[in-house]
């Protein structure tokens, strides 16, 4: 979206023609722009998982800085263990 809005504003600049990219830059910013993406939906994930923990009454995330951290992920991986060993 944004290489087209500069495109466009070549073109209104009189200029024409734009950049192609090599095959190596064109994958290079094919992983660039999916890592970000993952590192988006990472911080959303976490974002949800810390309301789910609240709503719980677990307030994980005042102990730790990161709950999806080593240390956090034990934490809730025992929790989920206890819940469910007190299910079956």
């Amino acid at each position: 979206m944004i290489d087209c809005i500069w495109i466009q504003k070549l073109h209104s600049l009189g200029l024409s023609g734009s950049l192609l990219l090599s095959d190596t830059f064109q994958q290079l910013r094919t992983y660039y722009y999916h890592r970000l993406h993952l590192v988006e939906e990472s911080a959303r994930y976490s974002s949800k998982m810390q309301k789910c923990l609240r709503l719980m009454n677990i307030r994980l995330d005042v102990v730790l800085n990161d709950i999806t951290g080593q240390s956090g992920m034990a934490v809730i991986e025992a929790i989920l263990a206890a819940s469910a060993s007190r299910n079956t």
